[in-house]
C-alpha cells in the first residue's frame, strides 16, 4: 500500500469514527478528527504488516528452488506449500525456513502486545506476571544455566538475554547479584516487565551495536532464533558481545511439521550445530522438551556455546 493510499485510508477511518463521535458528542470538531487520524497510524501499520503475513503464502509460490539455506548455503526444496510462507527445506542440513523472509517491522507487528504474551506463556500454565506455574517454568531454564553451562554466582557477572519477554529469568539472576540487561521486541511487554521487576529491558530487537561495546559473561536466547529473520547475523552478534570465557545458552524447538505460524525457521540438531559452530569453537547440544498446558509434547534442544571465534580474530587472543 502506497503512503498516499495509506493516508487516505487513515482519513477515511478517522471520519467514520469522527461521524459517530459527532452524533453523540456535538462538541467534537474537525481538529479532533485529524488528531484521531494520527492516533490510528500505529494501528494501521500493525494491520498492514499482519495483512502481508496473511498474503505471504501466495507471494511465496514458486520461490522454493531459488532460496538458499541460511545456515549452510546449500539449495532448498519446497517442503510445505500450505504454510504461511511456503516453507522450504535444505537438502543438506535439513533446516527449514520461510521462502519469503518477512521484514523486521512485519515480525515486530506479529509479536506485539499482551495478546501474544498471554498466548506464548499460556503454554506453560502462566496467567500473569505474578500468577501461574512460574516455578515450573523457571526450573529447567535455571538448570540449563547452572548445570549445562556451568554458570556460577560468584563473582557477580554481566548477563544479557535476547528475547527476554517480561524478564522473569533476568529478575531471578538479578536477585542473585548479577548485572542484567534484556532485549525484547514486544515493546509493551518490555515496558511492563521493566517496571514490574525493576530491570533494564530494551523494547526493541537486539543488535551488537546497541550495547556500546559492553561484553557479557552469559548470553541467553530461549526460543528466540526461530522468530528471527537473519539468524546468522544474530548468532554472530551474540558471539561478538561475549567475553572470551563467556557462555551462550540457546534453545530452539525441534519441529518436523511446519504449521506454527509464529516461526520463520525450523531447526534440526544438525542445522543448529552448524549455525552456532560458524561463530563458536565449542558447541554442546542437549535434548530438552516439556508438556504444555494442553498436554502437548514440545521437543527442543539446548545449545551451550563457548569460545567465541571473534575473540581470537578481533581481540588478538592467541590460539
Amino acid at each position: 500500500m502506497s503512503k498516499r493510499r495509506e493516508n487516505g485510508v487513515l482519513r477515511m477511518a478517522a471520519r467514520l469514527v469522527g461521524a459517530v463521535r459527532l452524533r453523540h458528542e456535538p462538541e467534537c470538531n474537525r481538529a479532533d478528527t485529524d488528531e484521531l487520524a494520527v492516533s490510528l497510524s500505529p494501528m494501521m501499520t500493525r494491520y498492514k504488516a499482519l495483512f502481508k503475513w496473511r498474503m505471504a503464502k501466495y507471494l511465496s509460490i514458486g520461490r522454493g528452488s531459488t532460496v538458499r539455506c541460511p545456515v549452510c548455503g546449500d539449495k532448498t526444496e519446497l517442503a510445505d506449500p500450505d504454510t504461511r510462507f511456503s516453507v522450504v527445506r535444505c537438502t543438506a542440513c535439513g533446516h527449514a525456513t520461510a521462502s519469503r523472509m518477512p521484514r523486521d517491522e512485519e515480525l515486530q507487528a506479529l509479536y506485539d502486545g499482551l495478546v501474544y504474551w498471554h498466548k506464548d506463556k499460556g503454554h506453560g500454565g502462566i496467567q500473569s506476571f505474578t500468577e501461574g506455574n512460574w516455578e515450573g517454568w523457571l526450573a529447567p531454564r535455571l538448570d540449563s544455566i547452572y548445570e549445562l553451562a556451568g554458570f556460577a554466582d560468584t563473582p557477580p557477572k554481566q548477563v544479557l538475554e535476547i528475547g527476554c519477554s517480561e524478564g522473569r529469568i533476568l529478575y531471578e539472576l538479578k536477585l542473585r547479584g548479577h548485572d542484567v540487561l534484556g532485549f525484547e521486541c514486544n515493546a509493551q511487554v518490555a515496558a511492563l516487565g521493566s517496571r514490574t521487576y525493576s530491570i533494564p529491558i530494551m523494547g526493541e530487537g537486539f543488535a551488537a551495536s546497541k550495547v556500546a561495546g559492553r561484553l557479557f559473561d552469559l548470553v541467553l536466547a530461549y526460543h528466540t532464533l526461530e522468530h528471527v529473520g537473519d539468524v546468522a547475523s544474530m548468532v554472530r552478534d551474540i558471539a561478538s558481545v561475549m567475553t572470551p570465557v563467556g557462555r551462550a545458552v540457546i534453545e530452539v524447538p525441534i519441529e518436523t511439521r511446519y504449521g506454527n505460524l509464529d516461526h520463520v525457521h525450523f531447526f534440526t540438531h544438525q542445522s543448529l550445530r552448524l549455525l552456532i559452530g560458524r561463530f563458536f569453537e565449542t558447541v554442546d547440544l542437549s535434548p530438552n522438551g516439556f508438556v504444555d498446558a494442553n498436554g502437548t509434547q514440545i521437543d527442543s534442544v539446548i545449545a551451550i556455546a563457548s569460545d567465541p571465534k571473534n575473540t581470537k580474530s578481533d581481540r588478538g587472543i592467541s590460539s
